[in-house]
């Protein structure tokens, strides 16, 4: 069982990385992209993350959060996060949704 379980979460990662690389067409080179709640795997186009708990690995699938460099990493919270209306180009957010207490407030932010 435990080797099925493998296998369907490598599937899993696969189908998710070519969903992630599928998302960027509309992305142009210059546009300032944020990455809201990523867990252990931002999404590789982002600028700026933004999570909750950066360095508290309870909730990360792998263990811990993967650092880049080249990124801005910010702690804040989805339903109240610390920028202006429209300084991101694109949003990108998955998998959030059922980790926050009040949805409506993090979509709507």
């Amino acid at each position: 069982m435990n080797f099925v379980f493998k296998i369907l979460t490598f599937i899993s990662s696969i189908i998710s990385y070519f969903e992630r690389k599928v998302i960027t067409k509309n992305i142009k080179k210059d546009d300032l992209v944020l990455d809201v709640g990523s867990g252990d795997k931002p999404f590789w186009r982002a600028d700026v993350i933004v999570d909750k708990y950066l360095k508290d690995n309870q909730q990360r699938h792998s263990g811990s959060m993967l650092y880049d460099k080249k990124k801005i990493f910010i702690e804040g919270d989805v339903e109240n996060l610390p920028f202006k209306d429209k300084v991101f180009d694109f949003v990108f957010c998955s998998h959030l949704l059922e980790h926050v207490e009040n949805p409506d407030k993090a979509i709507s932010e």
